[in-house]
């Protein structure tokens, strides 16, 4: 089922491109889900996280710098570059519990019949709504975005983003889960018609 693009990629609100934003506003992921299908939000991590994971978040994207890996390479093996240097350092349990975590605050969004609900990516995927390869696709891109937000200074951190959301077809937004859940279009029936329910 299609899922029209979000209006705020069109310059309407909180997401679109990164020029638009001021520094100091926190930015989250969306990744559009294959055919239109759906979109999964993603925010930083806690910085509570980062302070007990400093020496893993660091690791993984010096690896990734090291390694002269692009914007779109990166994108696509951050999390794999994560378990190998969770497994090198020891950290294994560490590696899960920030695998859980992107697991349970990133959230996909697809239409139903009431709408727009909110689902943790890791419930989504027990169910079985992702693909393997596409699930692979989408934590790769969020481990990307939760090291690179975390280990960056802010203002090259939104040139990482810039770059990311081009190269990813992501957008940017500083909308929460459930706000940006509320902008898109009401129910099955506003998709298919391409008719936006009134607020």
């Amino acid at each position: 089922m299609a899922v029209r693009p979000h209006p705020t990629s069109q310059g309407q609100g909180g997401a679109g491109p990164l020029g638009t934003m001021r520094l100091d506003e926190r930015l989250n992921l969306v990744l559009p889900l294959e055919g239109g299908r759906g979109f999964v939000h993603c925010q930083p991590l806690d910085r509570d996280v980062f302070r007990h994971n400093w020496r893993l978040f660091a690791e993984t994207w010096s690896m990734m710098e090291n390694d002269n890996l692009s914007i779109t390479a990166a994108g696509a093996v951050a999390a794999m570059a994560m378990e190998e240097r969770a497994q090198a350092l020891g950290c294994e349990e560490q590696h899960a519990a920030i695998m859980a975590e992107i697991g349970r605050t990133a959230r996909l969004i697809a239409p139903g019949p009431e709408g727009y609900a909110p689902l943790p990516l890791a419930t989504a995927e027990k169910r079985g709504l992702l693909p393997a390869d596409e699930a692979d696709e989408v934590r790769n891109a969020l481990v990307f975005f939760t090291v690179s937000s975390a280990v960056q200074p802010r203002a090259r951190q939104m040139r990482t983003f810039q770059l990311l959301c081009l190269c990813r077809a992501a957008e940017s937004t500083s909308l929460g889960v459930t706000a940006f859940a509320a902008s898109l279009p009401t129910s099955t029936e506003d998709v298919r018609s391409g008719v936006t329910a009134a607020a």
